[in-house]
């Protein structure tokens, strides 16, 4: 399950007696950030936040503001959750262990809030902020604990189109009904594993984690395929049969034991679905890459003890 969301709230900062507190404790509570202000300077400053699917989006307006993640002895810490800022006027100064950046307008960057550090917007600056779960991350065998920030390339035009759509996304804040929040959701997300997309380490690196790693992305993304097996998962890790199968064990599982269950995991969020247009189970099985709806049907069933098809008829 993902972590808890912060619900959807507007807030402006202005000069009335209370205006700096109640910045401060939502802030807080809802943000998981210490927050310091200056009464006069930092008037005219909001924040809007709310949610597509499991991503939280803020859009922020901020003068003369300090913020720093506060830690686990708070309720609402934000470990759990790794922050993707998008600069789009002013800037933003950033500490962490010593080293100190600027991010400036067209920047965009992931930090993680597990590790403290201090942003300052010592002028009026605007910036869109995701808050991505690690598990979502996590699942897709994507880097989900980042010691530093990762900067995106600006010159790549790659990095500068998903950028622009992050940001289209981003601005449709709650106005889409349900469904099509939930699917602007799975699109952020699908982008965000495009700048995370590298394992986090060299081609040549064995660690257990790192191959861990390469072969889980390369499973998310291969559930379709019928003819995924360990071999193919090997070569996408770059390490032999035996040492995938090696580390596999190491997690208490097998290599083609967690495909048929990362496919299962996935069948059941298709079909549980409630959606305008919901794929039978016939679909379904293709799309997870069983080679027939019977063999999909037996799995399902040995999985969670309800046929796929009686699944399917109840969301509808």
């Amino acid at each position: 399950m993902p972590p808890r969301r912060f619900a959807a709230h507007d807030m402006d900062f202005d000069l009335g007696p209370d205006a700096a507190a109640n910045w401060s404790d939502v802030m807080l509570e809802h943000h998981g950030l210490y927050c310091r202000l200056d009464e006069a300077r930092s008037k005219g400053s909001t924040s809007r936040s709310w949610t597509l699917g499991h991503i939280g989006l803020t859009q922020a307006d901020l003068a003369c503001v300090v913020l720093a993640p506060v830690g686990e002895e708070r309720s609402s810490w934000q470990g759990d959750w790794l922050y993707l800022k998008l600069m789009t006027q002013g800037h933003v100064d950033i500490e962490e262990a010593g080293q100190q950046n600027r991010f400036d307008a067209g920047s965009m960057f992931f930090i993680d809030p597990e590790r403290s550090f201090q942003e300052s917007f010592t002028e009026r600056a605007q910036m869109t902020v995701l808050r991505i779960p690690k598990s979502d991350l996590r699942e897709r065998g994507l880097r989900h604990s980042l010691p530093r920030p990762v900067i995106a390339d600006p010159s790549s035009a790659d990095m500068r189109a998903a950028r622009e759509l992050i940001h289209c996304i981003a601005q449709q804040q709650v106005a889409p009904g349900p469904v099509i929040r939930d699917l602007m959701g799975r699109q952020l997300l699908e982008l965000v594993d495009a700048l995370l997309g590298g394992p986090g380490g060299k081609a040549t690196s064995r660690s257990t984690e790192v191959v861990l790693l390469r072969a889980r992305r390369y499973i998310h993304t291969s559930l379709a395929h019928t003819g995924l097996d360990t071999s193919a998962i090997a070569a996408a890790a770059h390490v032999s049969v035996k040492h995938l199968q090696h580390v596999f064990r190491s997690q208490g599982t097998t290599v083609m034991g967690h495909v048929w269950h990362v496919r299962l995991q996935h069948a059941q969020r298709l079909l549980s679905a409630r959606q305008t247009l919901t794929p039978s189970a016939q679909e379904v099985a293709w799309q997870c890459g069983f080679a027939t709806a019977a063999h999909f049907s037996r799995t399902y069933r040995a999985e969670f003890g309800i046929c796929p098809s009686q699944v399917r008829a109840s969301t509808r």
